[in-house]
């Protein structure tokens, strides 16, 4: 039998999570693309495709003490500053249990990111374990494919070999979900 969530049943058990965690989850997001390939200017035939991923990594984690770890196991002991998010704030947990975007008066780490009404799950990735894309209409396309169309990644700063990469998961944002599945604690939740 199938261990089924809805959204707001996976945010309170991710909620209840204590300390850094590993988790292995399945999405589907849409990619970023630009609208004609790169080398052709041919319009992008398959813009509204999504990706489906699997992906392992681990939740209620620190970002730039990652970084500083990965620049000491590299070799490299400048100690990493990071700039603020883009987008949104990290949350916070406070002495009473209420959350907060302070670190200085948090208690814990909240795995969830805040913005404009909405909520997103922060995952460091350790593994990207496979993926897929996807057309509208279902047919799976090749990375080769897709490629010519996906943006060209820039070089970040964090000054390491192996890059610390971090990703947001929609958990809920206008009643949307981009988890399909989560493995964790060894259960796997499918989400509805």
């Amino acid at each position: 039998m199938q261990n089924v969530l809805t959204v707001q049943q996976l945010t309170d058990k991710l909620d209840a999570v204590r300390g850094a965690e590993f988790v292995t989850i399945i999405s589907r997001t849409i990619p970023a693309m630009v609208k004609k390939h790169r080398e052709t200017g041919e319009p992008n035939p398959h813009l509204g495709a999504t990706k489906v991923s699997r992906v392992n990594g681990v939740i209620n984690w620190c970002y730039a003490q990652s970084v500083n770890n990965q620049r000491i196991r590299e070799g490299n002991g400048e100690h990493f500053f990071p700039e603020s998010r883009k987008w949104g704030q990290r949350r916070f947990i406070d002495a009473d249990g209420q959350p907060t975007y302070d670190r200085t008066a948090s208690v814990r780490l909240s795995p969830f990111v805040d913005h404009k009404q909405a909520i997103y799950l922060e995952l460091k990735v350790q593994n990207a374990l496979e993926h897929r894309y996807e057309a509208p209409d279902g047919t799976v396309l090749t990375d080769e494919q897709v490629a010519p169309y996906l943006p060209i990644k820039r070089e970040g700063r964090q000054g390491v070999e192996r890059e610390i990469i971090l990703r947001d998961y929609t958990l809920d944002k206008d009643g949307m979900c981009n988890i399909l599945a989560i493995t964790m604690g060894g259960e796997t939740y499918h989400i509805h």
